[in-house]
């Protein structure tokens, strides 16, 4: 439940989006690309969540996990335990929140060209 401390920036909006959305996953997000992303929205596809991973092993590439360091949604301790005990490596911590690609898209590639 949001608290009055913690509501959403007023310039954080996004067409049909909660304001407890805007504030979880939306809130390090530029404004214009705020504006320009609501004309890319679309429904999400039941299938994403009702399909069953048909794989008995990880490919054999490196596997990366970068977690946003202001990530409201999923906080950056939960996503590295996660990863930890999952995948069996450890998180790179960014700047950023739950959309780090669209929040922090220049440090996003520098870290992806870089590893």
């Amino acid at each position: 439940m949001l608290t009055s401390q913690d509501t959403p920036n007023s310039s954080v909006h996004m067409p049909n989006s909660s304001p407890q959305t805007c504030f979880c996953i939306l809130h390090d997000v530029p404004a214009e690309v705020l504006a320009d992303g609501g004309k890319l929205q679309r429904p999400e596809v039941d299938a994403v969540f009702g399909s069953e991973c048909e794989f008995a092993s990880w490919p054999d590439v490196p596997i990366k996990v970068v977690v946003g360091a202001g990530d409201r949604f999923f906080p950056a301790e939960f996503q590295r335990r996660v990863a930890l005990d999952r995948l069996g490596i450890a998180a790179d911590v960014l700047p950023g929140g739950h959309l780090i690609a669209l929040a922090q898209p220049e440090a996003l590639a520098s870290y992806l060209l870089a590893v």
